[in-house]
């Protein structure tokens, strides 16, 4: 058996100045197999994206945004240490 990390974009906020251009988002990270688990978080995206408008943004998409924002290695730290 192993295990399987699935990541989630559960919630975005827009600039208040810029509406319709996220720039934060809550995630979640669950592990479930051999080994089982669950964290969240908040972190601020990454500002150079072709930002999608919010009838179209998918918790996949955001999930995808928030592990670019956080970069390879957070992604792993977590993953890890879950």
């Amino acid at each position: 058996m192993s295990t399987t990390y699935t990541w989630r974009g559960i919630g975005v906020r827009d600039y208040p100045e810029i509406p319709g251009e996220p720039y934060w988002c809550m995630w979640d990270l669950t592990a479930s197999g051999d080994k089982e688990g669950y964290i969240s978080g908040e972190v601020i995206l990454d500002s150079n994206k072709d930002w999608l408008p919010y009838n179209e943004l998918t918790t996949q998409i955001l999930a995808d945004w928030v592990q670019e924002s956080i970069g390879p290695e957070a992604v792993n730290n977590y993953e890890q240490n879950l």
